[in-house]
């Protein structure tokens, strides 16, 4: 069982819930309409108050309800991640704040891969090698081959020239190429939050639990629902997020700690242990970084990634879930059981 676990909230009450999930709330009625085009009177602020029951409501379901379906949207194909690469990664623009994310991953990862040396790992997509440092020097340390898959060609091809022993290719995390029981360790951090449905999520983390060999090991990172900022932000349409500059491409469909665990062990895992990273206010840190890497000195740089790590001491605090930016799980693939045969 994974460790703190957390209690199902009804919250909402029944009549309230059924009215959400039907659309019939008027809060639900006023977001469907263009509610940040013309000015109405209404302040931003105010605004916000008609999203948060929603976010509330759906948060505090059961997991099967906070399960639903989203909204059908077009989902990115591999041409639109080509074009994430060639604008995001090849002039470096976000290299600070990049340097602060492969910081925080690094950190996750290896206190829970610690002690392990393996033949082979397997990371989930090549996002991070493509356009910073990333966590291929780290995984390396710790087997013999570190393999990588990506659905944009771009990022394979630029993660494969910056780390040439990195065995990279193009594939999709649903239908991954690898053969049953035959990698060691899966290292998956915030790609599975990029689809269009949960659904994706479920078909990846079965195809995670099949490549796995038994007794193998999953690091697993989303972004975290259970985040006041993200369950608002995955309400709003991606065409308005991307005019605000709050995100800088496609988000998708994600869960909260709760969802998370009831996934892997639908999946078939065995949920060791949960952690939240990435505690500053990430869209504010986000611009920040880079007007720095722009104008400051790098010992004033270096100065703002101290300051933002200072933030990771909110994860040991009970309020943890809700400052958290990812949520992050250790799994494991349960041993294989031998039926030991009687002597006659």
């Amino acid at each position: 069982m994974a460790r703190e676990p957390q209690a199902t909230h009804a919250g909402g009450g029944a009549a309230f819930k059924a009215s959400y999930l039907a659309g019939q709330l008027p809060c639900g009625k006023f977001l469907a309409g263009p509610w940040l085009g013309k000015r109405d009177g209404w302040g931003s602020e105010t605004r916000m108050w008609f999203i948060l029951p929603q976010y509330i409501a759906r948060t505090y379901q059961p997991v099967h309800l906070q399960r639903e379906p989203e909204p059908v949207r077009s989902e990115p194909s591999s041409v639109y991640w080509d074009s994430v690469s060639a604008a995001f990664g090849r002039n470096g623009a976000h290299a600070l704040w990049r340097s602060h994310s492969d910081r925080l991953n690094r950190a996750l990862v290896q206190t829970w891969l610690a002690n392990h040396k393996v033949q082979s790992i397997l990371k989930t997509d090549t996002f991070d090698e493509a356009v910073g440092q990333g966590l291929y020097p780290l995984l390396q340390k710790h087997a013999e081959v570190v393999h990588g898959i990506d659905i944009a060609a771009e990022f394979v091809a630029q993660a494969g020239n910056r780390y040439p022993e990195f065995a990279v290719q193009q594939a999709d995390v649903r239908d991954i190429s690898f053969a049953d029981n035959s990698i060691d360790i899966a290292v998956s951090n915030s790609t599975l939050d990029h689809f269009l449905t949960t659904n994706d999520i479920d078909t990846s983390l079965r195809e995670l639990f099949r490549v796995l060999k038994p007794g193998g090991a999953l690091v697993i990172s989303l972004d975290n629902l259970q985040n006041p900022v993200i369950g608002i932000r995955n309400m709003l349409p991606c065409t308005l997020l991307k005019t605000l500059r709050m995100v800088p491409y496609f988000v998708g469909a994600t869960l909260s700690r709760r969802g998370l665990v009831a996934a892997l062990e639908q999946a078939g895992f065995a949920v060791v242990e949960t952690r939240a990273i990435m505690h500053c206010p990430r869209v504010l840190a986000v611009h920040l970084a880079a007007i720095l890497q722009r104008t400051a000195s790098r010992k004033n740089q270096q100065r703002f990634l101290d300051w933002l790590n200072k933030f990771e001491a909110l994860s040991n605090w009970p309020s943890r879930y809700f400052t958290g930016h990812f949520v992050a799980a250790y799994a494991l693939k349960p041993e294989e059981k031998t039926t030991k045969i009687q002597p006659e």
